[in-house]
Parts: structure tokens; C-alpha cells; sequence
């Protein structure tokens, strides 16, 4: 091994290596970059202030999913405990559903009192009685007019 390093040590000496201290790349801080570090730094700032509103915004859209679609759980609910009860039960759906095809604000309001009308004499308990109504109404109150 001692062979290898006088080898080695002879080549440079017979074949010089002219290194200059300017020739070598100094380290760089990247916050000194341009001389404008605020700017950088505001610019950073921004991108993660972008990157949080858009969590939050995700955050609301799932919320917003999650409460616009709860009535369906509860549609189902209801279905399922009133097997006796299922065919009224599916026309007050049907005529929820016909509230969404109205052309305006007042043929939707004739198709929901009409709904409501038909829950109002439901055959079945109070409670669903409740729930069916309290259905009606947010799908009413979901329309666009």
C-alpha cells in the first residue's frame, strides 16, 4: 500500500496540479440569492398561505358533502322500519323528487304542500310521521329558487 501512495505522490509531483483559491465554488446561501431575501421570504409566505386555504377549502367541501347527503342515511332509515308502511312511504319520495322538477318557485311550492299534505296522513307513527315531513322541507329548501 505504501507503493500505491509514493506512486501516487510522484505523479503530482512530476505533473503539477495549478488549483486556484477562485477556482474553487464557495458555498451559497440561498436566502442571499439576488440580494433579495424579503422577497423570498414573502414569496414563500404566500405559497403557504395558498396551501392552507386550499386545505381549508377541501376540509368545507367534505363538510359540505357530508351534510347535503345525511338525508339520504335517514331516507333509507325509514324505509327500512317501515316495511308495512313502504308503499306510502315511497310515494312521499316520489313526490320530494317531483319538487325538484318544477319549472319555478311556485309550482315547487304546490308540489311540496302537496308532499306534506300526503305525510300529514301518513298511516304510519308519529315519528316518522316527523321525519318524513323534516325531509320535505330540506328538500324543498335545497331548490335553487
Amino acid at each position: 500500500m505504501n507503493n500505491d501512495k509514493g506512486k501516487l505522490s510522484d505523479y503530482f509531483t512530476k505533473n503539477p496540479v495549478d488549483i486556484k483559491l477562485s477556482d474553487i465554488p464557495q458555498p451559497v446561501n440561498v436566502w442571499d440569492l439576488g440580494g433579495n431575501s424579503s422577497q423570498m421570504e414573502k414569496e414563500l409566505a404566500e405559497a403557504y398561505e395558498e396551501k392552507e386555504r386550499y386545505k381549508k377549502d377541501v376540509l368545507n367541501t367534505l363538510k359540505n358533502i357530508e351534510s347535503n347527503t345525511l338525508y339520504l342515511k335517514e331516507m333509507h332509515v325509514i324505509v327500512k322500519e317501515n316495511t308495512q308502511h313502504q308503499e306510502e312511504i315511497l310515494k312521499i319520495y316520489n313526490q320530494m323528487f317531483e319538487m325538484a322538477t318544477a319549472n319555478d318557485k311556485n309550482e315547487a311550492r304546490t308540489k311540496y304542500r302537496k308532499a306534506l299534505d300526503t305525510a300529514k296522513n301518513f298511516t304510519g307513527d308519529i315519528e316518522t310521521t316527523g321525519k318524513l315531513m323534516k325531509l320535505i322541507q330540506d328538500a324543498y329548501e335545497f331548490l335553487p329558487f
